[in-house]
C-alpha cells in the first residue's frame, strides 16, 4: 500500500521535483531501518517490572529498549520496603508455611504479586500474548512485530526467553546474528535436566524474561487461586509444568530437596516451553539477592500485619 501512494506521488509531483522526490523517500526508508522504533506497533505487549526506587535500572532498560526499537509498558512493582507496607490485602493468596518454613521472604511474595498485577493487567487487553520481563533483563535484539512471527508451540501457556532456563543447551544468543530466526522449544523438563547434567548452578530459573498467552494468566491466576504462594514463583511455574514422575527425576537429578517440602497438585498443570535461543539475560543479580535478604523474612502473621 505504502509503494502504491508512493507512485501516485511520484507522478502528480512536478518534473522538477520528482528527484527530490525519490532522494526524500529513499532518506525515509533508509532512517527507519536504521531506527527501528519507527516501524509499526507490535500486536503484543511488553511490560516491564519496575520499583519507584530503581530508577537507574529503568533507564538502563530503556536506553537497550530504544536502541533496539522496542516500546514497553512500565509497571510499577509492589514495594516491601517501603515504610508501613502490608500485604494484608494478598491474605487470600499466602500460604501456611514457605517451602515448608515459617518464615516467608517478604521481596519474595512482593515480586509475585507484581508478576500477578501484570498477568491481570495483560488479560484486560485484546492481546494473544505479552512479554513480561524484570527491570534488571537486557533484550538480546530487536522484536519482530507480529506474535505470530514466534511461532509459538499450540496450547502453550508459559515460554521462557530468558538465558538462566536456556544455558544448558549451550546455545548462541538469540540475535548474535543480527536478525531475527524462529526459534525452537523445548519442554521446561528438558532444560532442567540440562543444566543438572552440566553442573550449571541452579539458583533460579528466573522470570526475568517469559511469554505468557491468555490461558497461561488466566491457568495462573486459577492456579495459585489453589494451591497459594509457598515457594518463589519461577520454582512454582516450573514445577506445575512438570508431570509427577518428571519431578521424582528432577529430585534424583539435582537433589536439593526443593520439592521435597511444598505440597503440589498433580501435574502438569502449565503446558511451559523454554525457547532456544534466548531472547533476554539477566544483567544484574542482585534484584535475586535482595528478594531472598534474610533481614527481610517475616512469619505470616508479621507480613500480614505489616511488622
Amino acid at each position: 500500500m505504502a509503494l502504491f501512494f508512493e507512485k501516485i506521488l511520484y507522478w502528480i509531483a512536478p518534473k522538477r521535483q520528482r528527484l527530490k522526490f525519490i532522494f526524500f523517500i529513499q532518506l525515509t526508508k533508509r532512517l527507519r531501518s536504521m531506527f527501528p522504533a519507527c516501524r509499526s506497533e507490535r500486536d503484543y505487549g511488553v511490560y516491564v517490572i519496575n520499583l519507584d526506587r530503581d530508577a537507574e535500572r529503568m533507564k538502563s532498560f530503556k536506553r537497550r529498549a530504544d536502541k533496539l526499537g522496542v516500546s514497553f509498558i512500565r509497571h510499577r512493582g509492589l514495594d516491601c520496603g517501603e515504610s508501613g507496607f502490608s500485604f494484608g490485602d494478598y491474605h487470600n493468596l499466602l500460604g501456611k508455611k514457605f517451602y515448608g518454613s515459617d518464615l516467608f521472604p517478604r521481596g519474595s511474595f512482593a515480586s509475585f504479586l507484581s508478576h500477578r498485577q501484570v498477568w491481570l493487567r495483560f488479560l484486560e487487553t485484546g492481546n494473544p500474548i505479552a512479554l513480561i520481563c524484570e527491570d534488571d533483563a537486557l533484550l538480546l535484539g530487536p522484536l519482530p512485530t507480529n506474535a505470530g512471527d514466534f511461532h509459538f508451540p499450540d496450547g502453550a501457556d508459559i515460554i521462557f526467553a530468558n538465558t538462566r532456563m536456556g544455558e544448558g543447551f549451550f546455545s548462541k544468543k538469540y540475535f548474535e546474528s543480527g536478525r531475527f530466526d524462529k526459534p525452537n522449544y523445548y519442554g521446561v523438563f528438558e532444560a532442567l535436566m540440562n543444566l543438572c547434567h552440566d553442573q550449571i548452578h541452579l539458583g533460579g530459573p528466573g522470570l526475568d524474561g517469559y511469554f505468557v498467552t491468555r490461558k497461561g494468566a488466566q491457568n495462573l491466576l486459577a492456579l495459585y487461586d489453589e494451591v497459594k504462594y509457598s515457594m518463589n514463583n519461577d520454582w512454582f511455574v516450573v514445577f506445575n509444568s512438570l508431570s509427577t514422575e518428571q519431578r521424582d527425576a528432577f529430585r534424583k537429578a539435582e537433589a536439593s530437596g526443593r520439592l521435597d517440602k511444598v505440597s503440589l497438585p498433580d501435574g502438569p498443570r502449565l503446558e511451559s516451553y523454554v525457547m532456544i535461543p534466548s531472547l533476554v539475560e539477566l544483567a544484574d543479580f542482585n534484584t535475586s539477592i535482595r528478594m531472598l535478604d534474610p533481614t527481610m523474612l517475616a512469619t505470616r502473621e508479621e507480613m500480614l500485619c505489616g511488622t
